[in-house]
């Protein structure tokens, strides 16, 4: 009976191993994949906010993990930023991002890869105009989002501004790449 007990936990352990494998390696390159992708930063004059290819790579993610693998990479970049590590965009650390003027950004990623990744899944037929459509609610969460976070520090007028005009042409190109790029990963039905 105790041989039997011992059998069936190493067993449940084991399938536990399994998941946690499945889910927390994705997870983890996920998070590292946008690290990197921060470390491109173009700082625009006279601006808080730089261009960078985060939004570009919170799509990917939603494309190839998922809603909620996706969402679970943001959230290990932004916990490997809160721990001080030089993640944010051009190798900034800093651990009270929750509370700077980024902040509405950098949540909007952690929304933005749930909704759009939901959507992709929930998706029956494919087509590259469905698909650009759905993506860009990755543009249009953060930058919404962003623009709010950051009328806390500047003003709502220097925020739209400043946070979420310079971005729109950057923006229709990584809906375009990730339109494309969607084609690719996988394939339109």
């Amino acid at each position: 009976m105790i041989k039997d007990t011992l059998i069936k936990h190493q067993n449940g352990f084991q399938k536990l191993a399994q998941i946690q494998s499945t889910t927390l390696i994705p997870v983890l390159l996920g998070s590292i994949f946008l690290a990197v992708l921060a470390q491109i930063a173009i700082p625009l004059p006279f601006n808080l906010v730089p261009i960078t290819l985060q939004t570009f790579g919170v799509s990917i993610l939603a494309i190839t993990l998922g809603s909620k693998k996706a969402s679970l990479s943001v959230l290990t970049y932004l916990i490997q930023a809160t721990c001080g590590l030089p993640v944010l965009a051009g190798g900034i650390s800093n651990p009270f991002w929750i509370i700077g003027p980024k902040v509405g950004y950098l949540i909007g990623f952690v929304i933005a890869a749930y909704v759009v990744g939901k959507l992709i899944e929930k998706q029956k037929k494919s087509s590259f105009l469905k698909n650009f459509f759905i993506l860009s609610l990755t543009e249009v969460i953060i930058l919404t989002l962003g623009t709010l976070g950051l009328g806390f520090f500047i003003g709502w007028e220097s925020a739209f501004l400043m946070g979420f005009l310079p971005f729109v042409p950057g923006a229709v190109l990584k809906i375009c790449m990730t339109t494309t790029s969607f084609g690719v990963i996988r394939g339109f039905k």
